[in-house]
């Protein structure tokens, strides 16, 4: 018997099936039958944009044709979310058309979305063929997943994952167990790293522990750290690029010491990327898988 057909409940459901209203500042236009406004993202448009997307504003409109030739796009919690995957990074190609671009994705591929087992293969496509570009730092739902399908998991570790999300990702590969996804998905889900720094900033899943130095981080807090990470507005040594807390706004959380681009693609919000430019800490731009970009506020200095 598998795990599933020991249930016999229904999976958690999202509570989240509102609209969010963005209070930023945005462009907006037009691309055929679809219009990309500020006034609201609603839970169903889970499909958004599926095909050539509608980002034909030139690059020089928006602002940065000075900027260097090497970009960095972070990626927040994607969780089985494909189209807005797919979605986002048209953009963030047509965005950085003629630069050297980086992308970083920071964890949480898998449960909760409906299309886990797409985002696992194109993990797998640009490993293999862009290793390069793209780096795909592990979060706390790769760890339980893994740990789900391991051979001596306990009854606790199938129920932790599977009450996060778990159901959506065994609908999606059509397995009633996770053991029983495919070698090469669950090689690549245990073999990410836990973190990437470049010369201006640290990328993780969750967060840091406050004065403690990043070498002697633990697997625990880099992975599941909420507070006081959240709260600390003391410097870290480098600027932190996060994900794992699911944003109110659906906006990114840019702070003086951090950012936090999850904004709850898997809840009804966009996916979003952060452009960051080599040469300087702070982003340059946010880009959402709705169609919307613009330009950061500074963020509030510490007291």
């Amino acid at each position: 018997m598998t795990f599933r057909q020991t249930l016999n409940v229904s999976g958690p459901e999202d509570q989240n099936d509102q609209p969010c209203r963005d209070p930023g500042s945005f462009h907006s236009f037009k691309h055929g039958s679809w219009k990309f406004t500020h006034y609201g993202i609603f839970r169903k448009n889970v499909s958004l944009v599926k095909t050539t997307p509608p980002w034909h504003l030139p690059t020089p409109h928006i602002g940065f044709s000075s900027m260097a030739s090497s970009i960095t796009f972070a990626i927040g919690d994607i969780h089985g979310c494909f189209d807005k995957l797919n979605s986002l990074i048209a953009a963030c190609e047509f965005v950085g058309a003629g630069r050297d671009a980086r992308f970083v994705c920071i964890g949480d591929y898998v449960d909760r979305g409906p299309d886990t087992k797409r985002v696992i293969e194109f993990l797998i496509h640009k490993r293999l063929h862009e290793k390069d570009r793209f780096i795909f730092l592990r979060g706390n739902h790769e760890e339980m997943l893994s740990r789900a399908a391991s051979a001596d998991r306990s009854d606790l570790d199938l129920m932790n994952w599977w009450a996060n999300g778990g159901e959506q990702t065994l609908d999606s590969y059509g397995v009633n167990d996770p053991s029983a996804l495919p070698d090469d998905h669950l090689a690549l889900i245990q073999s990410l790293p836990m973190k990437f720094s470049d010369e201006n900033r640290l990328y993780v899943h969750a967060g840091i522990r406050p004065g403690v130095s990043v070498s002697a981080q633990s697997e625990m807090d880099l992975l599941w750290i909420r507070e006081p990470f959240l709260s600390s507005d003391v410097s870290h040594g480098a600027f932190v690029v996060h994900g794992h807390t699911p944003t109110k706004s659906r906006l990114p959380d840019l702070r003086a010491n951090r950012l936090n681009i999850d904004t709850g693609a898997c809840f009804g919000g966009p996916l979003t990327a952060a452009l960051f430019s080599n040469d300087e800490v702070l982003p340059r731009l946010f880009l959402s898988s709705d169609g919307k970009f613009w330009r950061p506020n500074p963020p509030p200095r510490p007291v």
